[in-house]
């Protein structure tokens, strides 16, 4: 008879069914069971389908996987924990000291913070104008081993041409990763235009509910496997449960994103003609300084995200603005379900060096907006009642 404490650990068994549940079940484990020697040795080697151990992903973050190499066109995936980790494995796996990194002035304010971390470790930084062709190309000329660029920069919402870049890049050698968070597979794949390497911060639009937190690296197998080793040997995979919810995500984003896009388009062209307003960041703006070029880089429209800027310097002004909001909230992240502001000098890029800050424009009156799926009239109607107290 087995005793009680042995009933404790192995007694609560699952029974064996004959169909298959609707939803994809949660493997919430981190360790799995052999039947045999023979067994262990075809799922280490790879000869048989199987999971080894938590630290290399959960059969949910192989299915993850799996459906992000489809929207991205890559040959393979590494989902990691987050945004800035999947960077940081790109940049470890294809970077050696003394190399040097060409990337944009207008940058993500983490991604930027990363790169000054790397510089212990001798990796170089050099920054140029992204959007000036001729720029980037004369840096090129000093044998840079990596370009970095944001599809929809972050955040001033400016477009390069990854094509072009890709290009000059390839023509000197150098490897070209492209940070796709703002723009989605929705609206570019940059393997397509050229990219060697995508990243993406899945913790945005593609998960969508501002539940997770993950990151993911596209391309070439042969540039991605070392970045998964990175990220299995640094503890960078992500449990099961949260690739469940990010592929969870995944199911719906197509309509989300469709629908936030098409807001968007038409929030930009309504809040450029607002008192209050010196100015609106928007791709899809005939007015844009990309948006020629925006129209050959994006598809499906010109996104989810912009920024606009009050016409205001006053502390307390700007303050009222926020506190007069109701649907719109302030709030650290982008690409959820509602819509959401950020404040680049207090959030995103409050460690950007001042001179960052002044190339940036970045003024107390700069926000960050993300459109979410509520009515576009709400939305509307929120931001005015914010920008009446600009006239108070």
């Amino acid at each position: 008879m087995t005793r009680f404490e042995t009933i404790t650990v192995h007694g609560a068994r699952a029974p064996a069914i004959a169909n298959r549940s609707a939803a994809p079940p949660i493997f919430q484990s981190a360790a799995y069971v052999f039947d045999s020697l023979g067994q262990a040795e075809a799922v280490f080697s790879g000869k048989l389908v199987g999971a080894q151990y938590g630290t290399r992903g959960a059969p949910n973050v192989a299915a993850l996987e799996t459906g992000l190499r489809e929207l991205e066109g890559a040959d393979d995936v590494v989902v990691t924990s987050g945004g800035c980790s999947a960077l940081l494995c790109t940049m470890l796996a294809h970077l050696r000291p003394d190399a040097t990194i060409l990337t944009s002035h207008d940058l993500f304010g983490g991604t930027s913070v990363l790169l000054d971390l790397l510089s212990q470790w001798r990796i170089h930084v050099q920054f140029v104008d992204g959007c000036d062709l001729r720029e980037v190309t004369r840096a090129l000329e000093q044998h840079s081993a990596m370009v970095l660029v944001e599809t929809i920069s972050n955040p001033r919402m400016r477009v390069p041409d990854i094509a072009a870049i890709a290009k000059a890049a390839h023509d000197v050698g150098a490897l070209v990763v492209v940070d796709n968070t703002l723009a989605s597979p929705f609206h570019c794949t940059p393997l397509a235009l050229g990219a060697d390497l995508v990243v993406e911060s899945l913790s945005k639009s593609l998960s969508g509910h501002f539940d997770v937190v993950m990151g993911a690296v596209a391309g070439r197998k042969e540039l991605t496997s070392s970045v998964r080793d990175f990220a299995v040997r640094g503890g960078m995979v992500p449990g099961g449960f949260e690739a469940w919810l990010c592929a969870r995500g995944l199911s719906s984003f197509a309509v989300r994103q469709e629908r936030a896009s098409a807001t968007a388009a038409d929030l930009a062209a309504w809040l450029g003609n607002q008192n209050g307003i010196r100015a609106v960041h928007y791709p899809g703006l005939p007015c844009h300084d990309d948006h020629d070029v925006s129209t050959r880089v994006l598809r499906r429209g010109h996104g989810s995200m912009m920024a606009f800027e009050l016409d205001t310097s006053d502390t307390a002004t700007i303050e009222a603005f926020v506190q007069e909001l109701r649907v719109v909230k302030l709030v650290h992240s982008l690409g959820g379900p509602s819509t959401t502001l950020s404040h680049p000098l207090t959030m995103t890029h409050r460690n950007s060096s001042p001179d960052t800050k002044r190339r940036l424009a970045l003024t107390a009156g700069f926000f960050r907006l993300s459109v979410g799926l509520e009515h576009a009239d709400d939305i509307r109607i929120d931001l005015e009642r914010g920008l009446k107290a600009l006239c108070k």
